[in-house]
């Protein structure tokens, strides 16, 4: 019986072995080693079969959408991070889509195509991250003496943030859909790596001398993704390419040579320990 699930399959050239990965907004995602025979898929999901199905139930149950069709787009978007919100026009014309900031709302214009339309809304989210997470960050890293060098806003889809050991510290445009507390904990984790690039118990220790509750605020911080809206969740599928039909009966998407962007935590997607 094949599973309800869009299926993609996606070669990694850092990859040492088959892994499922279970991502909202996108569904099923095989990615496989160099070389790996994707006809060999089918056993591969057969095998997995009962922990695609408890897990696909479980993240359907917490309200995440693994259906991979493009959601509603918005009426309005609210960053509770930062208490800022824009509503939503839309207007219909050919051409390339394009989101414009006016007066406290949004111009989205484009075709009538949600593919198409909502690249251009994450683009608006990831340009008012940039805008709005650095002075939250650096009015942190004079609260704590933690500095870094440099900050980079981008919207991944397995990791909250990042830091460098040159001092940079990359942040995750999504952190605006956050409330609050969760984007400060978020920022303060990343600012602790500049002392410690790990999660020894010295992190830990820092972390808890500058917030004694961190370990509630870790702990929804990892359910934070619940927060975050299926539009921003979001993958246009790419133009399919001449290749068999996909294993198990699943709706296939793309296969591609770029490896995952991440490292654990990953809040966007549920991995089969396998």
């Amino acid at each position: 019986m094949p599973f309800a699930l869009p299926l993609t399959i996606r070669r990694s050239g850092r990859a040492r072995r088959v892994r499922l990965r279970l991502v909202p907004g996108l569904g099923l995602e095989v990615v496989v080693p160099p070389g790996f025979d994707v006809r060999r898929v089918d056993a591969v999901l057969d095998a997995r079969r009962d922990w695609i199905e408890t897990t696909a139930v479980r993240l359907r149950e917490e309200g995440y959408d693994l259906s991979g069709l493009p959601p509603e787009l918005p009426d309005e978007i609210a960053f509770p991070a930062v208490d800022e919100r824009w509503s939503v026009r839309r207007v219909v014309r050919s051409g390339a889509a394009q989101c414009r900031e006016n007066a406290g709302s949004v111009l989205l214009s484009g075709p009538d195509d949600p593919d198409a339309l909502i690249p251009a809304l994450q683009r608006f989210v990831v340009r008012r991250a940039a805008d709005l997470l650095r002075p939250r960050l650096e009015a942190l890293s004079a609260e704590t003496g933690l500095r870094h060098q440099r900050m980079c806003v981008r919207s991944q889809r397995t990791r909250w943030g990042s830091c460098t050991s040159r001092g940079v510290i990359n942040l995750n445009a999504k952190l605006l859909f956050l409330p609050p507390e969760l984007l400060r904990q978020a920022l303060l984790h990343e600012l602790c790596h500049l002392r410690q690039m790990n999660h020894s118990d010295r992190f830990w220790k820092l972390v808890a001398s500058f917030e004694p509750d961190w370990r509630r605020l870790e702990s929804r911080l990892r359910r934070g993704t619940s927060h975050v809206p299926a539009w921003m969740e979001h993958r246009p599928a790419e133009p399919d390419d001449p290749r068999p039909e996909s294993p198990s009966g699943m709706r296939r998407g793309s296969e591609t040579a770029k490896g995952p962007g991440g490292r654990n935590p990953r809040p966007f997607l549920l991995i089969d320990p396998h």
